[in-house]
């Protein structure tokens, strides 16, 4: 070994410890020398419903799928073998009494990962991994000579024993490894004999199906009747097969205080009391707190500013992505970078795969969850928990209500509470970001070539409200979220559902009168046909001196039915130039703006030129001002974005 090479190993050894581990080994890379024997475990079907060993099988056998070119592994261990003092805490397993050890653990991993790539220079990469990871970490930190895997699948150290937790960092660096430790089991058989369900099929194999750990934590059906008995007080995990284990006798206490008990934990009657909900909430926040890849699918809200931030904090203390939908009103910070893609009333190739690459998905009621899902062409490989009231209106002979969803984890409750028990749970920031002073972001100068589009339309009426605050109260199937970010929970208020045909004018209204008063300005774009079938709600409106601005999207067409037609053609074989049959408005184009006034509006248009946008925009802004009604009728070509019209057009096939 050279001396620059020693230098380095005993450096990243001396840095470990100083972050806090209690034990490093250096190991070389490469497959693991146990992956055929998982491989057979897994297939013997000892997993029971660990679906997400099976998922990362690849992974776990080859750590270059990871970290391409790695060369070496860095195994550290913290242990968690505090005093068994207090005997409340008797029905948990050590290693979960006190803090969770992987918000412990990765920090200080992430920093030692950073430590290797400046100590030995570029272009050396790492990884750090705890067991949340793609890893056989058990199988790298024994060759790395951490310890040896005792009878019990447990690694064992001769100084530590086996109450601890492990993680990796894998590097591209080439580290000289340290001595490998022998087995030191021997004859002893006392954990296998010790286990109370008999989970061991053999010694170094466990049947996790019976192992008293699995049951409480990772299964996620009933406890299979025979073993019941077996159970006795565990709640949370299982010791006993470390507890006769010789060496954890003689095992070194614990150093790190933040995984010890604090405070008493409460007596079995009072888990008892917890009521579904809150245990499933707590379930939950576990469940997201480990997970890699979470998304959030964030639906019908409340307008509560505090409810917005705190979802906002959650996303980022989960370093979650989250979708939002055009089906509901604003949720979420639509260009916030944990968002996905703009919202869209249909499921976005963006989505799906979010949907398809996240390991656990929290539905914040969610619109239509079941026909979200269904869009993947079959059950979703992630952990699914979904807060929502929506079950208790199903009506399943007529589906009235829409498919019921696949979920792991049902949660009745409002999802504002469910959000704020999460983040108390793990721990979430005190400080929220403040949306009620985020200003409208700066809009761009709109566009001026092509054909009059809902683009431009769109644009220039963003450019021409500029930064004083406004909601959107109705939206046209052709909008295109990426052209108006949202970034309050007032900056748009939602969609009819398809159930509304005819009523976007009435809730144009009605949203106005709500928000009279409210400073902001509210602004209706409706389709013409739309308009056409409620045009006299305009009526109330001037009746009243409700101030609201009406833009007309008008492309002299029922264009959702025309596309709907082209889709029936196509499944059908039939001419789709047929498709306009019945559906267009036109000649004689009806006078828009004219059945606007004749309800005592100010009417303005048709604007068939993108140079007049500006200006009509600005008149009727300074009309709704002035306590008027305005409609404006803008001429735009027919068309979807290109993302709506691919929904639009799918079949089911198309989606699987």
């Amino acid at each position: 070994m050279t001396l620059l090479a020693r230098a380095l190993r005993e450096a990243v050894r001396a840095r470990a410890l100083e972050l806090g581990f209690d034990a490093v080994a250096l190991g070389p890379a490469g497959p693991p020398e146990h992956g055929a024997a998982f491989e057979r475990w897994l297939d013997a079907g000892y997993a029971g419903t660990m679906r997400y060993l099976e998922r990362g099988r690849a992974e776990r056998l080859d750590p270059e799928r990871l970290l391409p070119g790695c060369r070496s592994v860095v195994a550290v261990a913290q242990s968690h073998n505090h005093p068994d003092a207090d005997p409340s805490w008797r029905p948990v397993a050590r290693y979960a009494r006190g803090r969770d050890y992987h918000d412990l653990m990765r920090p200080r991993l992430r920093e030692l990962a950073g430590f290797i790539r400046e100590a030995a220079g570029p272009p050396v990469r790492c990884r750090a991994a705890v067991d949340t990871s793609a890893v056989l970490e058990r199988d790298l930190a024994a060759r790395a000579g951490l310890g040896w895997i005792g009878k019990n699948t447990n690694l064992l150290s001769p100084a530590l024993g086996s109450y601890v937790v492990l993680g990796v960092v894998l590097t591209t660096a080439a580290l000289e490894p340290d001595a490998r430790q022998p087995d030191r089991c021997g004859t002893c058989t006392a954990c296998l004999d010790a286990c109370p369900t008999g989970a061991f099929a053999g010694p170094y194999v466990l049947d996790a199906r019976r192992c008293l750990s699995y049951l409480t934590i990772e299964h996620r059906g009933e406890v299979p009747a025979e073993l019941c008995g077996s159970v006795a007080d565990w709640v949370f995990g299982c010791d006993v097969c470390q507890e006769v284990c010789p060496w954890n006798r003689k095992a070194a206490p614990a150093r790190e205080p933040a995984l010890a008990p604090r405070g008493a934990f409460p007596p079995l009657e009072a888990l008892l009391d917890v009521d579904r909900d809150a245990f499933r909430a707590r379930f939950g926040a576990s469940a997201l707190t480990r997970a890699k890849r979470p998304l959030v699918l964030a639906g019908r809200a409340s307008r509560d500013l505090d409810a917005w931030s705190r979802r906002v904090a959650l996303a980022e203390a989960l370093n979650a992505q989250v979708a939002t939908s055009l089906r509901v009103g604003a949720a979420f910070p639509t260009d916030h970078p944990l968002h996905v893609g703009p919202p869209a009333l249909f499921d976005s190739g963006a989505l799906l795969a979010a949907l398809r690459e996240a390991d656990v998905i929290l539905s914040l009621d969610w619109v239509d969850l079941g026909g979200t899902l269904q869009a993947l062409g079959g059950p979703p490989a992630a952990t699914v928990i979904q807060v929502s009231m929506d079950h208790h209106v199903h009506n399943g002979w007529s589906l009235d209500y829409l498919a019921l969803p696949h979920a792991d984890v049902w949660i009745a409750a409002d999802t504002d509470v469910v959000v704020s028990a999460i983040l108390s749970a793990i721990g979430g920031p005190a400080k929220l970001h403040a949306a009620a002073n985020a200003k409208p972001p700066a809009a761009p100068a709109p566009r001026d070539d092509g054909p009059l589009a809902v683009e431009h339309l769109a644009c220039a009426l963003r450019h021409a409200v500029g930064e004083r605050p406004a909601a959107l109260t109705h939206l046209p199937i052709s909008w295109n979220a990426a052209w108006w970010p949202l970034r309050h929970p007032l900056d748009y208020l939602g969609w009819d559902g398809g159930g509304g045909l005819g009523g976007g004018p009435g809730m144009a209204v009605g949203a106005a009168l709500a928000l009279k008063g409210s400073g902001r300005l509210p602004i209706a774009i409706t389709g013409d046909g739309d308009y056409l079938m409620g045009v006299t709600a305009i009526w109330t409106a001037v009746h009243y001196r409700i101030p609201v601005l009406i833009v007309v999207a008008n492309n002299r067409s029922f264009y959702n039915d025309e596309v709907h037609q082209e889709r029936v053609a196509r499944m059908r074989n039939r001419p789709i130039e047929n498709k306009w049959i019945g559906q267009r408005i036109s000649d004689p184009d009806p006078d828009i703006a004219g059945l606007a006034r004749a309800q005592g509006a100010r009417g303005f248009g048709p604007v068939k030129e993108i140079a007049d946008l500006p200006r009509v925009y600005g008149e009727a802004i300074a009309a709704v001002d002035a306590g008027e009604v305005a409609v404006v009728d803008v001429h735009i070509e027919p068309g979807y974005a290109p993302a709506v019209a691919t929904a639009m057009m799918a079949t089911k096939s198309d989606r699987a």
